[in-house]
C-alpha cells in the first residue's frame, strides 16, 4: 500500500507532521487536504490525528479517554469514613462476625471459638460463647483446623481418617463437642469455625 504523501522509495512513518509541543500544534493552520493527517508532539509526547479544519480540532489517537467527570473524587476523611463502616459491616464484635450471606434467606453470622488441644482419646466440651438455643448452628468445615506446637502439622477440624486418627465434631445442648479415637493432644492448637443464623 502506497500512503499518498509519500513517493515511492521514501521512508513512511506514521506522522505526517511534527511539532515541538501542543502550543507549537495549535499554532499551525492546517489546510483541506491536512485533513485526517496524523501528527507527532514531542512535549508532551503523542500522536494527533486532524478531525477537523474549521473548527480546527486534533483527536489523541488512543484507545482510552480518560476525563476527570468520569470518577468520584473523594477526600482522604470521606475514605476513612467508607473504610469504617465497611468494617463495621463485617465486625460486630471482637467474637461475632458477619459472613457477608445468607442462608433461606436469614443472614449468616460466624464466630471462632478457640478449643486448646485436642483431647486424649475422650469427648472434650467447649460451651459456644453467647449461645442462644433459637440459633441454627453448624461446624464451618473450611475454617476450622488443629495443629501442633511446633506448626510441622495441621489438620482440618473434623478430621475424617482411618481410626484411631479420626477426629470428629458435633455441636450438643450449647457445646462443641471435640470426639477422638486416640490421643490427639499433640495437636494443641484447635480453632472450630461455627457458622448460625439468627431466628
Amino acid at each position: 500500500m502506497q500512503h499518498r504523501d509519500v513517493k515511492e522509495g521514501d521512508i513512511h512513518v506514521i506522522h505526517d507532521l511534527k511539532f515541538m509541543n501542543i502550543e507549537e500544534r495549535d499554532a499551525y493552520e492546517p489546510k483541506a487536504e491536512d485533513l485526517d493527517k496524523i501528527c507527532l508532539v514531542v512535549e508532551p509526547y503523542g500522536f494527533f490525528a486532524l478531525q477537523s479544519v474549521e473548527p480546527k480540532k486534533w483527536s489523541a489517537l488512543s484507545t482510552v479517554t480518560v476525563s476527570l467527570e468520569d470518577f468520584e473524587v473523594y477526600t482522604k476523611e470521606q475514605i476513612n469514613t467508607l473504610l469504617s463502616k465497611k468494617i463495621e459491616a463485617y465486625n460486630i464484635s471482637s467474637s461475632e462476625f458477619k459472613c457477608g450471606y445468607t442462608r433461606n434467606g436469614k443472614e449468616v453470622f460466624g464466630i471462632e471459638v478457640d478449643c486448646g488441644a485436642l483431647p486424649n482419646n475422650a469427648i472434650k466440651s467447649i460451651p459456644i460463647p453467647s449461645y442462644n438455643a433459637n440459633y441454627n448452628y453448624w461446624v464451618d468445615t473450611t475454617n476450622s483446623y488443629s495443629k501442633t506446637s511446633n506448626k510441622n502439622s495441621i489438620i482440618p477440624i473434623p478430621y475424617v481418617a482411618n481410626q484411631p486418627y479420626h477426629v470428629g465434631i458435633d455441636i450438643t445442648n450449647g457445646n462443641i463437642r471435640i470426639i477422638p479415637y486416640s490421643d490427639r493432644t499433640v495437636f494443641t492448637e484447635t480453632k472450630i469455625t461455627l457458622n448460625y443464623t439468627k431466628e
